[in-house]
């Protein structure tokens, strides 16, 4: 009954305030960013919704980017509506809709907030990168930390502080306190190695332990590119398709190549 109520609340929210300009969803993914008034704009989530039949999928599942919807079900409609291999959704069960939304560069800005916190230096203070794994000893481990972080102004903070500043928005880095960082850098480096039970960061990890779910502090460090998932890739392609056209490329490979 709760599910069914849900369904109906969710199909009933999207109808409400329908307009015939709305962007709509394709293939789990509905673009936002064009709204022309960010700050204040109703629209509808009308389209192609992710759906999971007989599933029922915690958000975080799907930061891994790996999730393969059964279908990409037309919202609204009623699920029974649905085919999977040639059968239909029966009309009792549960499921889960997962809907990828874009929102308009500078909402953050607009919504009043004006700094926000970043983790930039934990994987370098505590050894969070999978490669460090294989690091022979401590003192290589500690070595490789130091070198981390003499970088962290060229790559990683570079970038956080640039894509910020764009929008108005301060970001500031905790872990690179240098309180915090006097303390971190002098954890004997062989505590912070990975083995016996041990993952990376697990210093990091256990000290909160006690305030964040587990499957968050123990979650396995994952890549920039693969953490955010994988949908960002097709969008990329359908963005270079629509913008640049092959006459062009061929142009510009020409002008390259001659």
């Amino acid at each position: 009954m709760k599910i069914r109520l849900l369904y109906l609340v969710l199909f009933f929210t999207l109808n409400l305030f329908a307009k015939g300009s709305d962007p709509i969803a394709v293939k789990g993914i509905i673009d936002l960013r064009e709204i022309s008034d960010p700050e204040n704009f109703i629209v509808n989530l009308n389209g192609e919704w992710e759906f999971y039949w007989m599933k029922m999928i915690r958000p975080h599942d799907f930061n891994s980017g790996t999730m393969e919807p059964d279908l990409y079900g037309k919202v609204p409609s009623y699920w029974t509506d649905y085919k999977i291999e040639g059968i239909s959704t029966e009309k009792e069960g549960f499921a889960t809709y997962h809907l990828t939304v874009l929102l308009p560069v500078g909402l953050i800005k607009s919504m009043g907030v004006k700094m926000v916190l970043s983790g930039e230096g934990a994987d370098e203070i505590f050894g969070g990168y999978l490669y460090f794994h294989k690091a022979p000893g401590p003192r290589e481990f500690h070595e490789e930390t130091v070198r981390k972080l003499s970088k962290l102004h060229l790559y990683d903070c570079l970038r956080a502080n640039k894509s910020l500043a764009a929008w108005g928005v301060e970001g500031r880095v905790p872990f690179l306190d240098k309180e915090f960082l006097d303390v971190a850098m002098r954890i004997n480096p062989a505590d912070k190695m990975t083995g016996d039970g041990k993952m990376e960061k697990y210093v990091l990890r256990k000290a909160f332990e006690d305030y964040l779910p587990a499957n968050i502090v123990w979650r396995q460090k994952e890549q920039f590119s693969d953490g955010v998932g994988y949908n960002w890739i097709d969008t990329l392609r359908a963005l270079a398709s629509k913008e640049v056209s092959d006459e062009q490329l061929k142009k510009i490979y020409s002008n390259l190549t001659s």
